[in-house]
């Protein structure tokens, strides 16, 4: 039978309706003895077939759908989708889940390279490459497209990098990059400096000169200039803007994302969501929950309310039009302020 799903994307909430699975040799209908699984969130399927799984991130790239279910004689049959991107406020097409050898979740992906990659030349080159661990130990090559990785460079002008993991110099400066696949994250900090550091302060001279130091005077990389408490050459070192306290505007200032300090968590000052689950560093601090640990989120509790629109709605029915209807946008605010569209949940 042709599996036609689709899914209704709000940020970080989606909602789909499946009617079967199927491949060559064994055909399972969706129903109340099966559970849906995304990037950690399990849903159980309703005897219609139909499920709704929300507080997924729709910021998390290609992610797979994968289904178990209990077969009548107890035994169980797990299949999965292939790679598909959610589209925020929209529908997006699953397609089949076959039930055939499945690709297992890797319990880690980590970037085959030094912690920190420098590049002295516009333009030039280098190839990542990004290993997954499964369970067992195994290790795998994951760094193509094909394997359902995704990679984003925090500064473009800086460093872009295609999808197959490429970087390439474009500006003199820091980026990070990010590597996700299945819920996991890597990340890697890239540097570029076109020229020499003639005062020895560790701060490239271009550095130096585009942020308004100076590179012929050594003391200038031991000031704080934004107050965060970090100097300008540990900004350098950490890819963090030393203008500006807050570099990811997550509400927690660069100095403190860098040691545990009071909130208890070393995060990525460079990620405004470190874990990649839809929700702020700081939000998750608020509540509770831990913004280093993409299964603890928590979005109950990262609502602070909800509105419609419009507020007022007026229907008249009449011997003619004897019905009417009016569509209202249905609005949650998040803790830091932001807004989710949660009309379709």
């Amino acid at each position: 039978m042709k599996n036609l799903n689709n899914i209704r994307v709000a940020f970080a909430i989606f909602s789909l309706f499946s009617v079967a699975l199927s491949n060559s040799s064994v055909a399972v209908e969706l129903n109340d003895k099966c559970v849906i699984n995304i990037l950690n969130r399990t849903i159980q399927v309703a005897s219609n077939g139909g499920w709704s799984l929300p507080n997924v991130p729709s910021n998390q790239g290609a992610v797979k759908a994968r289904a178990t279910c209990i077969n009548d004689d107890g035994s169980t049959s797990s299949g999965q989708s292939g790679y598909f991107n959610l589209i925020t406020n929209g529908l997006t097409p699953v397609g089949d889940i076959q039930f055939a050898e499945q690709e297992p979740v890797p319990s880690d992906i980590n970037f085959f390279s030094p912690n920190q990659l420098s590049l002295t030349k516009l333009n030039q080159n280098f190839q990542l490459q990004v290993t997954a661990t499964y369970p067992g130990g195994v290790e795998d090559d994951v760094t193509n497209s094909e394997s359902g990785i995704n990679y984003i460079s925090s500064n473009i002008d800086v460093v872009s990098i295609n999808a197959n993991g490429l970087i390439t110099a474009t500006g003199s400066g820091n980026s990070l990059i990010s590597a996700t696949k299945d819920g996991l994250i890597a990340t890697r900090l890239v540097k570029v400096s076109f020229t020499g550091d003639q005062d020895g302060d560790g701060l490239p001279d271009d550095y130096e000169t585009d942020n308004g130091l100076n590179p012929d005077d050594p003391i200038d990389a031991l000031e704080d200039i934004d107050g965060d408490g970090l100097s300008a050459l540990e900004e350098y070192n950490a890819g963090t803007d030393l203008n500006k306290a807050d570099s990811d505007d997550d509400g927690i200032e660069d100095g403190e994302e860098l040691v545990e300090g009071e909130d208890g968590y070393i995060t990525n000052p460079l990620l405004s969501d470190t874990d990649g689950d839809g929700l702020s560093d700081s939000v998750e601090i608020t509540i509770g929950s831990a913004p280093d640990d993409n299964a603890s989120s928590n979005y109950e509790d990262a609502i602070i309310s909800i509105s419609t629109s419009p507020t007022n709605v007026v229907m008249t029915f009449n011997g003619i039009d004897s019905e009417v209807s009016t569509q209202l946008t249905v609005t949650a605010t998040i803790l830091d302020g932001s807004q989710l569209d949660i009309t379709e949940k």
